[in-house]
């Protein structure tokens, strides 16, 4: 899928081989906010094609009130901090909650990328 200046974002996948040998495979990590809430955990990262660098994370939400499987893509960016078998976003679970739900089904429209990045804040894909 493109994003950005013409970059094209490839899926991991539940059980590909991750970027940098699996020295930093995030999949499978509890994800925290700033402020130690729960927000769910990483199912997939889409790393870029050219570069092979993590780009987004791909969250599932825990499920609060109904059984809705909710899933955002996450800028790589948003790491503040890296556990063993968690991470904390810099950003509080809310924010991630009532941020651009992805569909990896779906392909998204042409300017997701760029609006998603932006809604964290860190300028464009």
């Amino acid at each position: 899928m493109e994003y950005g200046n013409g970059g094209t974002l490839v899926s991991v996948g539940v059980d590909g081989d991750p970027p940098g040998g699996g020295q930093q495979d995030l999949r499978s990590r509890r994800v925290f906010d700033q402020a130690g809430e729960e927000i769910g955990n990483v199912r997939d990262l889409l790393v870029d094609g050219a570069s092979g660098h993590i780009r987004f994370l791909v969250v599932v939400a825990d499920h609060t009130l109904d059984t809705t499987v909710r899933e955002f893509a996450i800028p790589v960016d948003a790491i503040a901090r890296l556990e063993r078998d968690r991470l904390f976003l810099e950003h509080l679970r809310e924010r991630v909650l009532s941020g651009p739900l992805y569909d990896p089904a779906v392909p998204p429209p042409p300017d997701y990328w760029d609006g998603l990045t932006a809604y964290y804040g860190y300028g464009t894909g």
